[in-house]
């Protein structure tokens, strides 16, 4: 499964049938940029905390401590 980006969700097009019933495409587009928006926080998020993870594995090699001690 493909994890999609904040820009994959930006750039999607969503096709509008004129001949039935569909969603209205400004309602479609503000959840859009609402979930590029959370995507992009929590990119953000998962970045810094693997910075700290890593930030924190070599403190415990630095001390001796093995990571499958620290389980």
């Amino acid at each position: 499964m493909k994890l999609l980006t904040p820009n994959d969700v930006r750039t999607c097009e969503i096709s509008v049938h004129r001949l039935r019933e569909g969603y209205d495409p400004d309602e479609v587009d503000e959840i859009l940029d609402s979930v590029a928006d959370t995507l992009d926080v929590l990119a953000k998020r998962a970045s810094a905390f693997e910075k700290r993870a890593s930030r924190l594995e070599g403190i415990c090699r630095e001390h001796g401590i093995g990571i499958d001690e620290t389980k």
